[in-house]
């Protein structure tokens, strides 16, 4: 809480400019300034930051105890159904081809650097292709003889690829 101020589920946008409606307008650009270094910076101890990473970390699934099933081939206990590296890159969608059954994977860098992306899938790709946005195939992909995936990403880019496994 910065003087009135509360970051929450419904920040208190108002509150600081009680100061300015109060005659004090220089009160009002201290704590306008105070609240976007403090709450909204860029950093990772910022609120957008802190959210930002939490909406990067993989999601975990599981029961209690793990089930038998009689007669019925078991499911592991764990396995990646995607695995996209290095760190920096980052998935914002996963989904069925519009124009077929191919997986479109799209991400993108966002620390700066060039990197070596590496995309592994549970089943290996087949055959995969650099597409626009609007899934409209640009460059063909050589996948790797374990059925795995590498091309050069450069700094902030985003990347749209379309894989047939």
């Amino acid at each position: 809480m910065i003087g009135q101020y509360v970051q929450g589920n419904q920040p208190d946008q108002q509150a600081t400019y009680f100061y300015d409606w109060s005659g004090q307008p220089w009160k009002t650009q201290a704590v306008v300034r105070k609240i976007l270094a403090e709450l909204y910076g860029s950093d990772q101890k910022t609120f957008p930051g802190v959210c930002a990473i939490a909406f990067n970390y993989p999601l975990i699934a599981f029961v209690g105890e793990p089930m038998q099933v009689p007669n019925s081939a078991a499911l592991p206990v764990e396995q990646c159904f995607l695995r996209l590296d290095p760190p920096n890159l980052i998935l914002t969608a996963l989904k069925k081809s519009e124009d077929g059954n191919q997986v479109v994977l799209r991400f993108y860098e966002a620390e700066g650097y060039l990197s070596d992306a590496r995309i592994e899938l549970p089943r290996a790709i087949r055959s995969a292709w650099r597409t626009s946005l609007i899934e409209e195939n640009q460059e063909s992909l050589a996948p790797n003889a374990d059925g795995s995936l590498s091309l050069k990403i450069q700094p902030w880019e985003i990347t749209t690829l379309k894989l047939a496994v």
